[in-house]
């Protein structure tokens, strides 16, 4: 696997024990990013407000989807520049859409394959900021 040159910043919300240790595990040790995993969004968004990450990921890996937008928008409007990921086990058209409205440019769906990951990841790095 590729381990990223530049140790990039990765703020997620994930409550799930097993998914936390797994996530932490690969992008860590086997991408190199430097991660931070909180158990809710809205330590998330604490956490953003004051110390910047490079990109925050949103799952519902233990977490209720429903409250992601919520939280997208309560995010952008402390920094309409954060660039932001969600992986969800939700599909349904209206969620997808309120996302995409709310300037995720796209929505993975769980579970999810870490080289997909591993290249969403480094997309969102080198694409600018979607301010909505």
């Amino acid at each position: 696997m590729e381990s990223t040159k530049q140790k990039y910043t990765l703020l997620l919300a994930i409550e799930d024990e097993n998914s936390v240790f797994i996530f932490k595990s690969i992008l860590e040790d086997d991408y190199g990013y430097s991660i931070k995993i909180i158990d809710s969004y809205e330590g998330v968004y604490n956490e953003y407000k004051h110390k910047k990450y490079d990109i925050v990921i949103l799952t519902s890996l233990g977490l209720y989807p429903k409250y992601i937008l919520e939280y997208i928008v309560k995010l952008k409007m402390f920094d309409p520049g954060i660039k932001l990921m969600v992986l969800s086990n939700r599909d349904d058209e209206d969620f997808i859409e309120s996302l995409a409205n709310a300037g995720i440019y796209k929505i993975y769906q769980l579970p999810i394959e870490f080289d997909d990951l591993h290249s969403g990841i480094q997309t969102l790095l080198h694409t600018p900021p979607i301010k909505k």
